[in-house]
């Protein structure tokens, strides 16, 4: 499997907020996505298709540098992150 270390990106949103559908896939947020080049991107769409539900999160929460704890599941983390790439495909953010 790919390093999955670039789902830090995403992942990085849920420390901002009580519950996971606050996090806004919104204009600021594929601007803010923008910033990154077009490898970056391509490079995190590819490990988001990679990923399934058996896919264990905790090891890229375990290297999120912050003092802070998620309380989501990993069904959670996944279907969240499935949304991050439907975002992405839709705003074409992978290419």
């Amino acid at each position: 499997m790919k390093n999955k270390n670039i789902l830090i990106i995403p992942i990085w949103l849920l420390y901002d907020v009580e519950t996971i559908e606050e996090v806004k896939l919104d204009k600021v947020l594929e601007d803010n996505i923008k910033e990154y080049d077009l490898e970056k991107r391509k490079y995190l769409y590819s490990v988001l298709e990679s990923i399934s539900e058996s896919t264990d999160f905790m090891e890229i929460l375990n290297n999120i540098p912050t003092g802070k704890n998620l309380e989501y599941s990993n069904k959670e983390i996944y279907e969240y992150l499935t949304n991050f790439k439907k975002f992405m495909k839709e705003k074409n953010l992978n290419d």
